[in-house]
């Protein structure tokens, strides 16, 4: 993922060769294909290029198009290229980069052009002769887009690493944004941690001119679109071809392709998808699985036996990551974390990227999305059922789904009961905020942590009166959380099928019973039907919900965990917002009785690894304080 920058002086001043430098020094690691400005009058663009897409559709820094003067800086892929042409009109499309066509686009369509676009993208285009900026991001936000306005000038990149390399950004602490972090009531790297510097919100595009700054929402998840076959299969067909092109589109690179692996079906039918269509070039899918080290003794589990099923499949050359290959010392995974230490790292992570690096790999395929958007595996509220009174229907799905499940068609009922009755999403907010989180005591009054947290879009009760609705919601929920931050830093570009807005539109789209009725995640089990190991295709169990081995490594590196804990002063930030004592519990107590199957739940690996992070940002910044 290449990194975007630049700067534009809204008061006329002119702007200097030396404006971005300090932003593309910063992304320099990031960015190994060079780097390029384009200077302006009163505007300054900036692109450090992460070459991942084949060679003609790579802009290698900011275009401008010599005909309206229009530049445009862009990092993008592009899945409607073909579509694009035909809209276009033009017969040389091919030729064109990604960013190119989007500039042809925006020549076209002005403003609108972005409701023409599919692909994960963040840009902007200066125009010089209305001094005028436009800007917009994908609609999950994928890839990355901040910026700060500032008397007389508005600066955006899409790192923020990049961007505070700037004398001139803020650096002022939100506590709002530290306390819903710490609570969980907010997490991806779109969470700033800074007062005044916010990330474009997915789905949208900004506009800056001599009227100020407008923010304009261009797409929505589709509330109202029908989608109506006449047999099964050809829903099943037509499903099948969209996620086969969704799958296709993040081929595109001229390097290797390679992607996540579990025992799960959303990665598995990746594989088993982009594996076949690789073959047909002479090219193999390369795989990376999180299993345990042979001989492992704690509780913990992994899907080994199911992940070696795919890899017998012709074209695949699977690989496992044990504790074995994770960095020598946790110290090493904060290293070079920068201003993104509050999200993290892990070791699995660090000996992903150390393999992804030694085979020149650049492109890493992953199946999230697929249960959260595309193949949604929740049952049919029963709401869906009682507006209509469909009883016999109702009565029909039960008995269909317990078949499926193995289990009796009352527990089944009572699980669509307790759904429909729950007030909740996920956790009660006092749950969340009390047992779950680390914030310390005062800092949750100061802050009046319950009251957002019962105001916090994830605890809000489930408003699905129909299965759609769900799927709305958990859209919603999953937009801007992946974004790019820990993978671009690593010379690595995560793609998404299952995020593919064509693949999410028909989901939508098609009648309930589609996604679930004798199964539950229906439309993708029988798409992949023949194609992948039926051990995996017809899985209806949760599986392993943490990285195998990773409780081990924790707990290996304690010292290195209390110690950085024992280290906090009584006047540190880190004492202010987080619960120190609860803190050094966790890593104390709660992780070596996780090992053992005892309380496993007390260790609360997500919570209790949010603050720890988000104590060496604060100890960081003490180290070295802003100027």
């Amino acid at each position: 993922m290449s990194m975007i920058h630049g700067m534009i002086c809204l008061d006329g001043r002119p702007t200097d060769s030396a404006s971005l430098r300090p932003m593309l020094d910063a992304g320099q690691a990031a960015c190994p294909d060079g780097a390029q400005a384009w200077l302006g009058n009163s505007a300054a663009l900036g692109l450090g290029l992460l070459r991942t897409l084949p060679q003609v559709r790579t802009a290698p820094g900011p275009v401008r198009d010599p005909h309206s003067g229009l530049v445009i800086v862009a990092d993008v892929r592009i899945d409607n290229r073909p579509e694009l042409w035909g809209k276009l009109g033009l017969r040389t499309g091919a030729s064109l980069s990604d960013a190119e066509l989007i500039l042809q686009a925006y020549l076209k369509w002005g403003e609108g052009c972005v409701e023409h676009l599919i692909g994960d993208f963040a840009f902007a285009i200066w125009d010089e002769v209305q001094r005028k900026l436009f800007c917009a991001r994908d609609i999950f936000g994928i890839n990355p887009f901040y910026y700060v306005s500032l008397p007389g000038s508005f600066i955006f990149s899409s790192n923020l690493t990049a961007l505070l390399a700037l004398e001139e950004i803020p650096r002022e602490l939100d506590e709002n944004s530290i306390a819903d972090l710490l609570a969980g009531l907010s997490h991806g790297a779109d969470v700033i941690l800074y007062r005044g510097i916010l990330a474009l919100p997915p789905a949208h595009c900004l506009t800056v001119g001599k009227k100020g700054i407008s923010l304009r929402k261009y797409w929505s998840p589709p509330t109202h679109n029908v989608i109506r076959f006449a047999r099964d299969e050809d829903y099943v067909q037509a499903y099948r071809q969209l996620l086969d092109e969704a799958v296709a589109c993040r081929l595109e690179t001229d390097g290797p392709v390679s992607g996540m692996l579990s025992g799960g079906l959303d990665s598995g039918a990746i594989a088993v998808i982009a594996a076949k269509m690789l073959a047909a070039q002479g090219r193999n899918y390369t795989s990376y699985s999180f299993v345990l080290q042979a001989g492992h003794k704690t509780h913990e589990r992994d899907e080994r036996e199911l992940i070696e099923l795919v890899h017998a499949i012709q074209g695949i050359q699977g690989h496992f990551i044990t504790t074995q290959d994770f960095p020598g010392r946790a110290a090493d995974l904060y290293r070079d974390a920068g201003e993104y230490a509050y999200l993290g790292s892990s070791a699995h992570l660090a000996a992903l990227f150390a393999q992804l690096h030694n085979a020149n790999a650049r492109v890493l395929l992953d199946g999230y999305g697929g249960d959260q958007c595309a193949t949604i595996g929740t049952d049919i509220p029963l709401q869906e059922f009682l507006d209509g009174f469909h009883v016999m229907q109702l009565a029909e799905y039960v008995a269909a789904s317990a078949r499926f499940h193995g289990q009796p068609r009352l527990r089944r009922l009572l699980g669509m009961l307790r759904q429909h009755f729950r007030k909740t999403g996920v956790l009660d907010a006092d749950e969340l905020v009390l047992e779950r989180s680390v914030l310390s005591p005062p800092f949750q009054q100061r802050i009046g942590i319950r009251e957002r947290a019962r105001k916090s879009e994830r605890l809000q009760p489930i408003k699905g009166r129909c299965l759609r609705d769900i799927m709305i919601d958990r859209l919603h929920q999953v937009a801007g959380q992946h974004a790019q931050a820990l993978f671009s830093g690593n010379q690595v570009e995560r793609r998404y099928p299952f995020l593919d807005q064509r693949l999410v539109e028909f989901s939508l789209g098609v009648p309930a019973r589609q996604h679930n009725h004798d199964m539950n995640r229906r439309l993708v089990r029988r798409a992949m039907a023949g194609a992948m190991p039926d051990q995996i295709r017809l899985r209806h169990d949760k599986g392993v919900t943490n990285t195998p081995g990773a409780l081990s490594f924790l707990n290996e590196n304690r010292d290195f965990y209390l110690q950085a804990i024992d280290a906090v002063r009584a006047n540190d930030d880190s004492a202010v917002f987080i619960d120190i004592p609860k803190l050094h519990k966790r890593f104390a107590q709660a992780l070596p009785q996780a090992l053992t199957g005892v309380g496993t739940g007390d260790f609360m690996p997500g919570p209790t690894l949010r603050a720890f992070n988000m104590l060496l940002f604060l100890q960081g910044r003490r180290a070295h304080p802003p100027n």
